[in-house]
């Protein structure tokens, strides 16, 4: 099997029709050697160097990563900036990148179906459409101050942050992955009518329109996205033969400190 195969199946699976306008450049295959024969697949969120390292160490020559490689335009790649480092080893060794970014937040399977049911949200809402990023469902009735530790386990979280009324009834919740936390994101959710709302990198004036009207936050960090690969893996393992591994690098630089 080749690469193209893979990049033909992906292209498929998760169509860039779903994805942002923005993103279309950004997305898709970015880097290599369509023809290279595919050794493996490493899945992640980030591509760095340590990332590359795991994927040479691992013997995996095409990487599918969820945030794209080259996010703005670049006119220059000087080895000695981070991004010049990254490309050049990427080149140096073959690499071949592919990405997966909002079409696989909206796409069937993907980060948003994903969160929705890792959070155990029945009657899920949320289309395999473009710039459907939110997924709507209901728990059984529960205070706020229940469902926050409970959201931290699911989630494999190490820390979050949440406001709103402690003894609120949370029944209608709404998840975002990646980031969701501009007004435009809390007039959406309090418009869906959402007790509970879910979602990384709020702007303190979105939090505080949440507050106002009653509506419940939860900030998660921007990296739970990534509890997406096991599914995908699986995806990929109904169509190819290849060894896949989801990448143990953790590319999210916060830390949580607790006193």
């Amino acid at each position: 099997m080749v690469i193209k195969d893979i990049v033909t199946l992906l292209d498929n699976l998760y169509p860039k029709e779903l994805a942002w306008d923005n993103d279309l450049p950004r997305i898709g295959f970015v880097l290599g050697d369509k023809n290279q024969e595919l050794n493996g697949i490493l899945l992640c969120l980030d591509i760095n160097l340590d990332v590359i390292s795991e994927a040479i160490t691992k013997n995996l020559n095409l990487i599918i990563a969820h945030h794209p490689l080259i996010f703005h335009p670049i006119y220059k790649i000087d080895y000695e900036t981070s991004q010049g480092k990254v490309i050049k080893k990427l080149i140096e060794n073959n690499l071949n990148i592919y990405v997966m970014h909002t079409n696989l937040d909206v796409g069937i399977s993907g980060v948003g179906d994903t969160l929705a049911e890792t959070l155990g949200l029945k009657n899920i809402v949320g289309e395999n459409l473009k710039d459907a990023y939110l997924r709507i469902g209901e728990i059984e009735e529960v205070k706020f101050k229940d469902i926050i530790d409970e959201v931290c386990v699911k989630l494999k979280l190490s820390g979050l942050k949440y406001a709103g009324n402690l003894e609120k009834k949370i029944k209608k919740v709404g998840i975002l992955g990646g980031s969701g936390g501009s007004e435009a994101d809390v007039m959406q959710a309090l418009n869906y009518g959402l007790d509970l709302y879910i979602s990384s990198e709020f702007r303190l004036s979105a939090v505080q329109l949440a507050y106002n009207n009653d509506l419940c936050i939860i900030e998660v960090n921007h990296g739970v996205e990534k509890l997406v690969f096991p599914k995908l893996k699986n995806k990929l393992l109904e169509f190819v033969n290849t060894n896949i591994c989801i990448s143990e690098v953790e590319t999210d630089p916060f830390m949580y400190y607790k006193k």
